[in-house]
């Protein structure tokens, strides 16, 4: 398209595969790729999608995971040269015209939000933004793990970051065995990014280098102290459904010590963040009416701690956490509610409260996006009346009852073959494969919805 167009800078989410070219899709593995081709290269944007350190070709020996530092540049120094390529392109006639937006998926929006906090830093122009289900308060992530809530895909997120952070700080551990158990621990630093498939009959998960969902034990550390409220399994509760996906995270042949559990949560109950506190507080639980943060959230109800943390890997969550700067240009951020992979209220809800308490106007209904400087659209609950993105919701939600139907009747038929006549065992075995399906796919199934509500919001300037 010839002409001159608008740059977008797309962040990918996490992979684990060390392989995937988010450039290349032709590559069946990159359906990622393909979707910003569709949803921003196809609309007449100049789409800027780099591969991070540690990826395709790059010589890297590790990837610097939700690195604030290093990940930002890397995205700062490929929107330099895809500027500088263009005109010695195959579309010679496109022009940059001036207008730059920066988004990105899960990983990709803590990376999206970490680069528009450096570009304006730098005093570059920045239009918008678009952070999509990203990690962005990264050591409320991180307590919130560590204290129990475990969340889907762990046992691949963490030694990708404890891995980045070690190679940056070299501080979380003397030795991986001080940190992971013995089954693990002499390969897990160089493990991930890998070209080893993660799953199958010849993946990491069956090689044994690695545990499938197990990132704690299920024999818990015992104190004697406080403590073990916050180092005990997750009960199942039907007021906390989110619960019976945390307990996944906790097993046999699990991957972190136990001890090292117990030296991370004590260092948050002695300096706990703030947010994570306040949210649990008012949000996660029912509201406390003695915390006047619930109806009346002042300045710094949602910050980080108040001191930086001693213990090396919460340090490191400490300084990367985005909990420390003010946008200057439009931010959107989206995501569903229900995420199990990154916890909305955890990362979305928080930084954006923290943002309110700072002064920031945060949009949360349709009347108020035109005038705040940020606009936040939870899938599950949309923005209320006048909604622009009221048929992305109802898409998103047809897609999860797919899925809630595909898993239902798999599991009931399941069931059924099993215990011929059980109809009733089956019926409840296919809603809890229902469940477990939706589940499974939430964080993958929100990513197409949010990328076109942030088309939509970008497409306003």
């Amino acid at each position: 398209m010839a002409g001159p167009r608008p740059i977008l800078l797309y962040a990918h989410g996490t992979q684990v595969d060390k392989t995937v070219n988010i450039a290349d899709p032709t590559d069946p593995k990159n359906q990622e790729g393909v979707l910003v081709a569709a949803m921003f290269a196809a609309q007449g944007y100049i789409v800027v999608a780099p591969n991070y350190v540690g990826y395709d070709s790059s010589s890297a020996s590790y990837h610097p995971y939700l690195n604030e530092d290093a990940q930002s540049k890397d995205m700062i120094d490929a929107l330099t040269a895809g500027r500088t390529a263009l005109g010695s392109v195959l579309a010679s006639g496109t022009t940059d015209n001036g207008q730059l937006f920066i988004t990105g998926y899960s990983q990709g929006g803590y990376v999206a939000m970490a680069t528009q906090k450096a570009m304006e830093a730098a005093h570059m122009t920045v239009t918008a933004a678009g952070g999509m289900s990203g990690p962005y308060a990264i050591e409320a992530f991180g307590d919130s793990a560590f204290t129990g809530h475990v969340s889907l895909y762990s046992t691949l997120f963490y030694p990708m970051l404890i891995t980045s952070y070690q190679r940056a700080y070299a501080n979380v551990y003397a030795t991986t065995a001080d940190f992971y158990e013995a089954a693990y621990a002499p390969t897990i630093e160089a493990l991930l990014p890998s070209a080893t498939p993660v799953d199958g009959a010849n993946g990491l998960i069956a090689q044994g280098k690695i545990p499938a969902l197990a990132l704690f034990n299920s024999t818990t550390p015992v104190t004697g102290t406080p403590l073990d409220a916050y180092l005990a399994i997750p009960p199942l509760d039907p007021n906390h459904p989110e619960n019976q996906i945390f307990r996944l995270g906790f097993g046999t042949g699990n991957l972190i010590k136990n001890d090292v559990r117990v030296a991370y949560v004590t260092d948050a109950a002695f300096d706990p963040d703030i947010g994570l506190q306040t949210l649990s507080d008012c949000i996660l639980q029912p509201p406390n009416p003695n915390n006047p943060n619930c109806t009346n959230p002042g300045p710094g109800s949602y910050s980080k701690a108040l001191a930086a943390p001693t213990y090396g890997l919460r340090f490191d969550g400490y300084v990367n956490d985005l909990r420390d700067w003010i946008p200057a240009a439009p931010v959107f951020l989206c995501g569903g509610s229900l995420d199990p992979a990154v916890t909305y209220p955890v990362n979305t809800g928080i930084m954006s409260l923290w943002w309110q308490t700072q002064g920031v106007p945060v949009a949360r209904t349709a009347a108020a996006l035109p005038v705040s400087l940020v606009a936040v659209l939870d899938l599950e609950t949309g923005l209320g009346a006048g909604d622009p993105y009221a048929p992305v919701e109802a898409a998103f939600e047809q897609a999860k009852t797919n899925l809630y139907t595909s898993g239902y009747q798999a599991a009931y038929d399941q069931w059924l073959a099993a215990n011929p006549g059980d109809t009733a065992g089956a019926d409840v075995a296919g809603q809890q494969g229902g469940q477990f399906a939706v589940a499974q796919n939430y964080h993958q199934t929100v990513e197409p919805f949010c990328q076109a509500a942030v088309r939509g919001y970008f497409s306003s300037f």
